[in-house]
């Protein structure tokens, strides 16, 4: 009990320091966007997104599941640092090379002349990354939550404050990948820098034997998912303009942040206490539906003000320029909400080293989202790409996570713990909108911001109080005092 409630406590603080990074690195990722949309052409960001797009699709090889196998061998994760580096090492290099020998091909096939030198450069950035994978694991599975979250907030400033220069520069799309094998650099010295381990040194066959073995199903599920995540650049890229597909490409990055930023922190922090729970599989499933419950309502609300402040901000900041891509950030950030739970799902099945359970659940909903996607944009460009992205989020993945979560609760509980977040996020975001549609002109767009930045959290609370209290406690517990008095007040 007392081993349970100290990883239920460092959770919550790793959750909260990464927390914190999250919303330091929205804000710079917002205010960063916002300027490099001011100095930059929508057919720059076109040029960038296809080039992430491959870039990020090859770069999974850099781990091969080695940060997922590390966790698991907690007690014995020393004697796993020299087999894990080298493994690391390897498929990096093979990965960079694989982009490298594909940058022509694709140039050509997109037809975009500076694609090459991205690629080049986003190369070299992979295999810089791939020499700090096991520190990085040894960092997360030690909790030092706190170093990583400080450490990623200034890396992001220092990376974003570069773009910005090398934008108003006049280096067009290559301002974004330039920072990255520098901070690359940074982050390998400093990470090796923080735990007093040698990699060089004696490792069975039988290791690398095993690392492929496991790490080959580990790998299966993020070449898919990685599919999946870039799917849609690289359709729609094949289908549309450099200037259509950077109108998309700036639309997700803006409607996909909170998820990106409270999901993808929660899980770093939850798999390390997962992964402890593992002699008491009902326990594990039971925290990872109460970890999914508690993102899916911290999401929600966050994703429906986004999509409501879409119109009026985009218009205060840029008039007409990035006009276009209203529509799409409104859908997306409706449509990613269900893909909140699927994150903790895919943890829960890591932590349990269901790695080929994970891999069938990826390889199954992969010919969806393609599928949804490719009529989307086929029929529809941009806009149709982001309803076909939307619907898969929003009916495909929660189907999914039910899959992985019936073994610990009910289809009432399941169904209750999705659909109320989505019905009192509604309400909340809902009724401040439409009282704005009635009595302030949509010209007053300072007004319509403020007005649904103050007054839908307040109601969203507020109703929580009312329907769901003890999630509403759960979730206060992991903030600092003023929160939970804040809550308590209401």
């Amino acid at each position: 009990m007392i081993r349970e409630q100290s990883n239920g406590k460092a959770t919550a603080s790793g959750f909260l320091w990464l927390l914190a990074q999250g919303a330091t690195g929205r804000v710079v990722n917002f205010g960063s966007q916002l300027i490099l949309a001011k100095l930059l052409l929508p057919e720059a960001f076109g040029e960038i997104g296809v080039a992430l797009a491959v870039a990020n699709l090859v770069s999974v090889a850099v781990v091969f599941g080695i940060d997922d196998i590390l966790l698991q061998r907690l007690a014995k994760m020393k004697y796993w640092f020299a087999p894990s580096f080298w493994s690391s090492a390897a498929f990096g290099l093979i990965g960079a090379i694989i982009i490298v020998a594909s940058a022509p091909w694709l140039t050509a096939a997109y037809s975009q002349n500076n694609l090459s030198g991205l690629l080049t450069i986003l190369a070299v950035t992979l295999v810089l990354n791939s020499l700090s994978v096991v520190p990085t694991v040894r960092l997360r599975a030690d909790f030092r939550f706190r170093f990583l979250a400080v450490y990623a907030s200034l890396e992001i400033i220092a990376i974003h404050t570069l773009t910005i220069i090398l934008a108003a520069n006049n280096f067009g799309a290559y301002s974004f990948v330039a920072p990255l094998p520098l901070a690359a650099i940074v982050k390998l010295v400093v990470y090796w820098t923080k735990i007093p381990s040698r990699v060089i040194g004696n490792y069975r066959k039988r290791q690398i034997a095993y690392i492929l073995y496991s790490g080959s199903q580990a790998l299966g599920t993020k070449l898919v998912n990685q599919a999946i995540n870039q799917g849609d650049y690289i359709i729609l890229g094949l289908l549309a303009s450099s200037s259509e597909v950077g109108m998309y490409f700036f639309a997700f990055r803006l409607a996909s942040q909170p998820i990106r930023m409270l999901a993808g922190n929660l899980t770093s922090a939850l798999l390390p206490s997962l992964a402890r729970l593992g002699s008491n599989p009902t326990h594990q499933g039971a925290t990872a539906f109460k970890a999914s419950r508690m993102l899916l309502y911290i999401c929600t609300p966050f994703c429906l003000m986004q999509a409501a402040m879409a119109e009026p901000l985009l218009h205060l900041l840029f008039g007409t320029r990035w006009e276009g891509s209203i529509i799409l950030v409104q859908i997306l950030s409706v449509g990613l909400i269900g893909d909140a739970i699927s994150w903790v799902t895919s943890a829960l099945l890591i932590s349990k080293r269901e790695f080929r359970r994970d891999f069938l659940f990826a390889l199954t909903l992969a010919p969806f989202f393609f599928g949804f996607a490719y009529v989307g944009a086929y029929y529809g460009s941009s806009v149709g790409l982001s309803i076909g992205v939307s619907v898969f989020f929003t009916c495909v993945k929660p189907l999914a996570s039910w899959i992985v979560f019936r073994k610990f609760v009910s289809l009432k509980e399941f169904l209750r713990g999705y659909a109320l977040p989505v019905i009192i996020s509604l309400t909340a975001v809902g009724s401040p909108l439409m009282a704005l549609e009635i009595c302030i002109p949509k010209e007053a767009t300072v007004v319509r911001t403020l007005t649904i930045m103050i007054v839908s959290p307040i109601c969203y609370l507020i109703l929580m109080r009312i329907s769901a209290r003890k999630t509403l406690q759960d979730i206060t517990n992991i903030f600092p005092k003023g929160a939970r008095l804040f809550a308590k007040i209401l």
